[in-house]
This record gives structure tokens, sequence and C-alpha cells, in this order.
């Protein structure tokens, strides 16, 4: 949504969760033959062009750039594990309520870390018959991990 208070208009979406991919219809304007309710892997398996394809996820808030980002462990997993170049774009406002963005193309090193360590918090949970079922993480985006280039 925060994309489109910045004048972009979505032409495509791609949601694993019914509940999110309907909420999403009901609040964005987007034809709804361009919504697929799926594992983005699933969606790509016939897709000659996927080794060419570059990912990105719009992160936004109604508030500074500083802060933080949240994702869910499966978005860490899938930044770390896909051989694709993956963007985080960065949407936010400044001082004068103006919608920025800033673009981040070195997030796989953080993931790959992120992504360890949970595996290996799960793994452990296992031993003692726990279940993981997933997790959110506030990830600031000023870590000096991640790059972001200028604003636009």
């Amino acid at each position: 949504m925060g994309l489109e208070h910045a004048g972009f208009k979505a032409m495509f979406e791609n949601e694993i969760n019914p509940i999110c991919a309907n909420t999403y219809k009901l609040n964005i304007d987007i034809d709804e033959n361009n919504v697929y309710v799926c594992d983005i892997n699933d969606l790509l398996k016939d897709i000659e062009i996927h080794n060419n394809v570059t990912y990105l996820d719009v992160k936004t808030t109604g508030y500074n750039f500083e802060q933080k980002m949240i994702f869910s462990n499966q978005e860490i997993a899938y930044i770390a594990m896909t051989p694709n170049p993956y963007c985080i774009y960065r949407l936010y406002k400044n001082n004068t309520e103006t919608y920025l963005t800033s673009i981040c193309d070195d997030c796989k090193s953080l993931s790959t870390n992120i992504n360890l360590l949970t595996k290996t918090y799960n793994d452990k949970l296992s031993e003692m018959q726990v279940g993981f079922r997933g997790a959110k993480l506030a990830i600031a985006p000023t870590l000096s991990t991640l790059s972001f280039r200028q604003e636009i």
C-alpha cells in the first residue's frame, strides 16, 4: 500500500496466505487475475526466465527510515537460499511527510547469517521435541551489513 501512496500501481501480487491475499485485494486496486495465492517457488517452476529474475521486497512504514523492518523467518530463508539477486526497497516518510525510497541490494549475507542461526535454534528445539512454527524478525535498516542507496 505504501507504494501506491508513492504513485506506483501493483500489476502482480503473490501471497502464500489466503487471508492476507484477500486483505490485499480489498485494499489495493489490482486485477484479480494477477493475484496468485501460492508459494512463489510453485509459481515460478514453469517460468523459463526464473534464473534471470531479481527478487525484491518492499518494506514500508509511515515513519522514518530508521524504523525496523519486519521479516518472517520464511522470508529470510528464501532470501538466503535463492541464487537470484534480492533487493529490499525501503519506502518511508521524511520530516516533511513525503514518501521516499531507498534500495538495498546486498541483503544476502545478513539473511544467510540469520537463516543459519534460525536453523540452529529450530534444530535445538526439535531435539527437545518442541516445534518451531515461525518468527517475526525486526531488522534495523541502519545495520552496517545492509547498505541502502541514496534516497529516491
